[in-house]
């Protein structure tokens, strides 16, 4: 019996049909990245999409972008940092990545602020800085991963921030507008 013979220019266009279904059957399997500004404030559409995704979604490069965000933290390279996490969590919304990206992120702002002689962003930038507390709470009721005592946190950050003018209290219990006013200070005194 002879062997199958195929002329070359059928071989090529067989080889580039095969590559493309194959491209396409690994899309398919990989889900649609998450948007920042899903990310930055749309607490449903994160737990929507954790429960359509999260055992197919690409845990590694998550994890690649964390490991550069926690060296960046580690850094005090805030802008960074943000930009490493907030990577990490579009790849895999962990709830504790997006905490970390939520506390960098507060860092971040608090120093741009300083830098631009922006106090009066104080309170747009607690507005947002609920949204992401949100979108941390709307994760953990998905994944449960965070332990009882980062929970009572974000509860607590969540309370807080949604206070009545909470940007505005001075001092504040408001761990996150504690962590904002030292940063913006430490910034502004650098100056």
């Amino acid at each position: 019996m002879e062997g199958l013979w195929v002329s070359r220019p059928l071989f090529d266009k067989l080889a580039i049909a095969l590559g493309l279904l194959s491209a396409f059957a690994a899309s398919a399997q990989e889900p649609p990245l998450l948007t920042q500004e899903q990310l930055l404030g749309d607490p449903a559409a994160v737990a929507a999409w954790l429960r359509e995704n999260a055992s197919k979604a690409d845990r590694k490069t998550a994890a690649v972008f964390a490991r550069l965000g926690s060296k960046d933290k580690a850094r005090g390279y805030w802008s960074a940092a943000s930009k490493a996490y907030g990577e990490s969590a579009i790849h895999y919304p962990d709830p504790a990545i997006l905490l970390e990206y939520t506390r960098v992120r507060t860092l971040d702002l608090a120093s741009v602020r300083a830098h631009n002689k922006r106090p009066d962003l104080i309170a747009s930038d607690a507005e947002s800085f609920l949204k992401l507390y949100q979108v941390v709470r709307a994760a953990q009721g998905e994944l449960a991963s965070l332990s009882t005592k980062q929970v009572a946190k974000v509860e607590q950050a969540i309370q807080c921030l949604s206070a009545p003018s909470a940007a505005s209290q001075v001092p504040t219990d408001c761990e996150p507008l504690k962590a904002y006013r030292a940063e913006f200070n430490r910034v502004s005194k650098k100056r």
